[in-house]
């Protein structure tokens, strides 16, 4: 599955309330990731969804790179 699979993936599982495997799912997409601008797909207006409320952890990770 290409990344913007599991992006939609990960939405499904969030509507569903499924937030730790819409978790799984967004971060297995940041790592296949074509570019650098992946999190603006993530949550841009089309998905509506705060990246920072579903995988607050990847901030962190994100500021140690």
């Amino acid at each position: 599955m290409s990344w913007l699979n599991y992006v939609l993936l990960g939405k499904v599982y969030e509507m569903k309330g499924e937030n730790r495997l819409a978790a799984d799912s967004y971060i297995t997409a940041f790592n296949l990731r074509p570019g650098e601008d992946t999190l603006y797909w993530i949550e841009n207006g089309v998905f509506q969804t705060s990246v920072n409320r579903v995988v607050p952890y990847l901030d962190n990770f994100l500021s140690s790179e």
